[in-house]
């Protein structure tokens, strides 16, 4: 028996032997998942398709396929169709019916078969992340990211550079900082003075340090210290949602 605390930490006990038993994590997550208990579900899941695991090919993708309901049920489309390609890619011939899996699951591996489907360059970072391939993942949401529009979506900007912040924190050595990034906070930090200085009449001052601050964002999506300038620029401009975006970031 086993017992998933809320950390996610995965706490073991025994029989009365003192033998400790092997947790189903097959089984086991997929009743998590069933049970709407997503990320447990997932966690208990990833054990089944970890590098380390024993599993076969046909248990692999059962995992696969049942990690894709889990990222759906929390809302991560793109997670759950890299979990599709990596079910197919263990067993091209699983079966997935509306018997077993949400009628979402099918209609994404419905989706997946057809011969004209294309990968998008998200859907790459995220099989990779999902592979543990953590430095190509990084380098293909960073990819992902500074491709976006200019402003980004809001909740584009979020969802990517928490994936790309979560990867760099997993890489050694971690990513360095560009020289482009460098340069745009320096901008903003001579624009910041030179607002100090202005007082009342520099707000333009503000404006275009937080563009600066954007730009060097857009080139290091993963540095903090320019998060936490911006988030500290924007609240300054009354930008609230977005300063407080910057500063959980």
């Amino acid at each position: 028996s086993f017992i998933v605390a809320a950390a996610g930490v995965l706490i073991l006990s025994g029989p009365a032997s003192g033998q400790t038993a092997a947790p189903d994590y097959l089984r086991t997550g997929i009743e998590r998942i069933q049970a709407g208990d997503f990320q447990p579900g997932i966690m208990m899941l990833d054990e089944v398709v970890a590098p380390w695991s024993r599993a076969d090919a046909a248990t692999m993708a059962r995992a696969h396929a049942y990690r894709a309901q889990g990222f759906l049920g929390l809302h991560q489309p793109e997670n759950a169709r890299a979990a599709v390609l990596l079910a197919l890619k263990a067993s091209p011939h699983i079966s997935v019916t509306a018997a077993d899996y949400s009628a979402d699951v099918v209609r994404l591996f419905d989706e997946a078969r057809r011969p004209a489907s294309a990968v998008s360059p998200e859907i790459a970072a995220a099989v990779a992340e999902q592979t543990w391939n953590y430095r190509d993942a990084f380098a293909g949401y960073v990819a992902v990211y500074q491709g976006l529009a200019d402003p980004a979506p809001a909740e584009d900007d979020r969802r990517l550079r928490e994936k790309i912040i979560a990867l760099a924190r997993r890489l050694d050595p971690p990513p360095a900082i560009p020289q482009d990034a460098r340069t745009h906070y320096a901008k903003a930090e001579q624009l910041l003075e030179a607002q100090a200085v202005l007082g009342g009449a520099g707000t333009a001052s503000l404006e275009a340090a937080a563009g600066e601050l954007q730009r060097a964002i857009r080139s290091a999506p993963w540095w903090g210290d320019a998060a936490w300038k911006l988030a500290t620029v924007l609240q300054r401009l009354q930008r609230v949602d977005a300063a407080l975006t910057n500063l959980n970031l």
